[in-house]
């Protein structure tokens, strides 16, 4: 610090009486300035004190800073090199994995594009193979319709031959309803037309005017038809005579001495009209004929 320097000079007497007083003011103000200037010196150097170690905590801490961002770019660096390998194998196994489905890919496009290959081939085969069966068809059919037109004129030929022969039959079973003839019945019942063959039975099926059943009775083998049974008991071809037993409606009936082509006529099931047996043919202990049944019945009372 700077040593101040103060002159003094020397005042009369009669002056220094009344500068004394100025002296002591001079003095206390001087003494208030030392210690002004002491406890500011004490307060500057409180501050350089204070300042400095600021300043040493803040280079501390810079410091403290400073080795940790050194650290931690380090470790960051560390990090940057270890996710950057980790990039880079990443990439390159997906650009395998990528290569391998690729090449699979192609594998599978190459496969299927073959199977497809084969498949329409063997669409166009079969397609050639029907399209083969439907042209025979066709030209079977194409055949056929040639030779059915070529035979239509035959079939009218034959059309106007089979017209003539309907015609023809006609007049033959007119002639023969014609011939049948009619007869009274053992019960005294006028009977309808007697059939003595095949040929005036069709012709009675015919008119429909009964329903005919046809029957062979033989002496061992009773026959069991249009709601009876019938037990030839006795059969004459010599004098083409026949015994019958009837058994209808759990009764029976003896017929005897009855001649071929006689209505033998008896009531069965509470029917208006009789039925009607009528034997053509006489063997050795054969009978053949027919019944005449009525379409009309009448229901039991």
């Amino acid at each position: 610090m700077d040593t101040v320097n103060y002159n003094v000079t020397e005042f009369p007497e009669h002056e220094k009486k009344s500068g004394a007083g100025k002296w002591w003011a001079i003095g206390g103000a001087f003494g208030a300035l030392i210690i002004a200037n002491g406890m500011l010196f004490h307060r500057v150097n409180t501050l350089e004190t204070d300042l400095s170690s600021e300043r040493a905590h803040a280079q501390t801490q810079f410091t403290e800073l400073r080795d940790a961002t050194a650290s931690s770019a380090v470790a960051m660096n560390k990090s940057f090199d270890e996710l950057n390998a980790q990039l880079q194998e990443g990439s390159r196994t997906a650009s395998a994995a990528a290569q391998r489905a690729a090449t699979t890919a192609q594998k599978n496009a190459e496969k299927l594009v073959a199977q497809l290959r084969d498949q329409q081939k063997a669409s166009d085969d079969k397609f050639a193979q029907e399209i083969g069966a439907v042209k025979t068809v066709t030209e079977e059919h194409t055949a056929k319709v040639t030779g059915l037109e070529s035979s239509v004129g035959s079939v009218k030929d034959t059309v106007g031959t089979v017209q003539q022969e309907v015609a023809a039959n006609k007049s033959t079973l007119d002639q023969t309803i014609s011939d049948l003839k009619s007869a009274r019945g053992d019960l005294g019942v006028q009977s309808g037309l007697i059939a003595t063959n095949s040929k005036e039975l069709a012709a009675l099926r015919e008119l429909g005017e009964r329903n005919y059943v046809e029957f062979t009775a033989t002496k061992k083998h009773p026959v069991k038809v249009a709601n009876m049974t019938i037990d030839l008991t006795k059969a004459d071809a010599k004098h083409n005579k026949y015994n019958l037993q009837i058994t209808a409606d759990d009764k029976k009936l003896e017929k005897k001495d009855k001649t071929i082509n006689e209505p033998v006529q008896m009531y069965v099931g509470g029917a208006r009209q009789p039925y009607e047996i009528v034997v053509n043919q006489v063997g050795k202990d054969t009978v053949v004929g027919y019944i005449a049944v009525p379409k009309m019945l009448q229901a039991a009372r």
